[in-house]
């Protein structure tokens, strides 16, 4: 198989000539499934273009055989094998979404996926020396690119970047939220390295051919359920009439906008301001990771707690009391550990590997009275190296967010997100009243855990090194906080943000101090 220089269109069969023009034929409708909850509200973020796509990454590494310049076309072809593998075992990447103009989207079936349009090559010469910067613009890039023609085409795209004589190529995998979460992300590339180490076995069996990937009607027959679909989502009679009163029908002029926990220093900027994404990452090395973690079971917390710890104290150093009075963050959670296996209605489902958007929230509210006292101990030192006397405060908050998120756990889905989202009627109306309003949350951290993707034998396929991260979200938190590792390798902290709502020297302040806050964190044992 050999990949075309340029993208040429398929051709179009069935038109129907007339003495008054060509008349495309009508397309069959062959509806899958109605969107979930979540899943409309996702499609809203889209259509509004408040949010565009993410980014899950893994280095993998090459066998000996496909890595020298020689095997670079068996090299494409071998990892095409693996995608199209990987597509097979999960519908929601073989589909498209009608109707997604309207108050009732669907997912359709198609008969194809082209993946000459789905995955793209990026050879670097091996004289290129910045090669972490060629991978962030082209990340970057990918980030902010809309997704279009849902009807047609499944709305995923995979970069693979490879340098020359080099053992190893990067693949980041860029999603619509509507299709899938971190998780699901996961899973494709936990599917992608079996099919990758099983490659010889798999070639015969695949109905590719040319780049074209054939898709079985029988496809969608396991095609993942929306999570009200499988569990109830139980909310107390007042608390939803909160809601309602408070968050859905409330006028935005009547929205109040004196809450000190507001991010006003981070207005919302919507659409025609201009959609870009910053980021930049913190690389904690494996070594100083042992320690992060040793720290953290120490002081009874995890990774997550100590991140929203230090990027509360990072902001509160950052801005002015006068803006940031008092903070309030987000922690997106994963809950398929309640979604049952095997349910009667679906024998087939596995919550840990399936595909869809099972995600839920907790909130976080840092106190004025907590944020003055920080700012009052930092006030005194020039930086995070000369605040130790901070530290017995960070911990205790990082300890905090972890009871947080351990209570979460033990209410289950009882007043959750997801219950209080189904009283939506319309996301897109919704969503354009939230931008009307002051930004809810600073932060929202992100933790999609560390991938195992070794392997025992020398010339087999591993993963080294993984990247998550986010792109920018008009209506959501000011920074987007994600964080992935592959086991055995470094820990990596993305954090995005929107280019004209934080300026660009006071985002990379931010995740430089981030930065200098976790290596500090893993050297701190009191």
């Amino acid at each position: 198989m050999r990949y075309p220089q340029t993208v040429v269109p398929e051709a179009i069969a069935g038109w129907k000539i007339t003495d008054q023009a060509v008349q495309l034929p009508k397309p069959e409708v062959r509806m899958v499934r109605k969107l979930g909850c979540v899943e409309s509200y996702q499609l809203a973020l889209q259509k509004l273009d408040y949010m565009r796509g993410n980014s899950i990454g893994f280095r993998y590494r090459i066998p000996p055989q496909l890595s020298n310049f020689e095997s670079r076309q068996e090299l494409m072809d071998t990892f095409e094998q693996a995608v199209a593998c990987a597509v097979l075992e999960h519908p929601h990447m073989q589909v498209g979404i009608a109707g997604d103009d309207t108050d009732q989207p669907f997912f359709v079936r198609l008969d194809s996926i082209d993946l000459s349009t789905h995955l793209k090559w990026y050879h670097v010469k091996e004289s290129e020396q910045d090669v972490s910067r060629v991978l962030r613009a082209i990340i970057n890039q990918q980030l902010d690119e809309r997704f279009i023609n849902l009807h047609s085409v499944p709305g995923w795209r995979l970069s693979l970047f490879h340098q020359d004589t080099t053992d190893y190529m990067e693949a980041s995998l860029v999603f619509n939220h509507t299709i899938m979460d971190g998780s699901g992300a996961k899973a494709f590339h936990t599917e992608l390295l079996e099919a990758l180490r099983q490659s010889k076995q798999i070639r015969t069996k695949l109905p590719l051919f040319d780049h074209i990937l054939t898709i079985s009607i029988s496809s969608v027959a396991k095609f993942t359920p929306p999570a009200e679909s499988l569990v109830d989502f139980p909310v107390d009679p007042e608390a939803l009439q909160w809601y309602l009163d408070n968050e859905v029908n409330i006028p935005s002029a009547r929205y109040p906008t004196t809450l000190p926990t507001q991010a006003h220093w981070a207005p919302i900027a919507p659409p025609p301001a201009p959609f870009k994404t910053q980021f930049r990452t913190v690389t904690v090395p494996h070594g100083a990771l042992s320690h992060l973690l040793i720290a953290c079971r120490h002081h009874r917390t995890t990774v997550t707690g100590l991140l929203h710890s230090l990027i509360f104290v990072t902001l509160s150093q950052l801005l002015d009391s006068t803006i940031a009075s008092a903070f309030e963050s987000m922690t997106a959670m994963d809950i398929r550990r309640f979604l049952p296996s095997n349910p009667k209605d679906h024998p087939w489902f596995a919550p840990s590997r399936a595909m869809n958007n099972y995600v839920t929230i907790q909130t976080h509210v840092f106190t004025q009275e907590l944020t003055s006292s920080v700012r009052a101990k930092a006030s005194i030192h020039d930086g995070p190296l000369d605040n130790l006397d901070l530290m017995p405060t960070v911990w205790s908050c990082a300890r905090r967010i972890r009871e947080e998120l351990d209570e979460k756990l033990e209410r289950g889905l009882y007043n959750d997100m997801n219950g209080f989202a189904r009283a939506v009627t319309d996301w897109r109306s919704q969503l354009k009243e939230e931008a009307k309003r002051p930004r809810k949350t600073g932060w929202v951290v992100t933790n999609i855990g560390a991938f195992d993707g070794r392997s025992d034998k020398e010339d087999d396929w591993e993963i080294t090194q993984a990247h998550f991260i986010m792109c920018a979200n008009v209506v959501a938190s000011a920074f987007q906080v994600s964080v992935a590792a592959a086991k055995g390798g470094d820990l990596m902290v993305s954090c995005s943000w929107q280019d004209c709502v934080v300026e660009e020297t006071m985002g990379e302040a931010f995740v430089e101090s981030l930065g200098k806050w976790l290596r500090v964190a893993a050297k701190y044992d009191e």
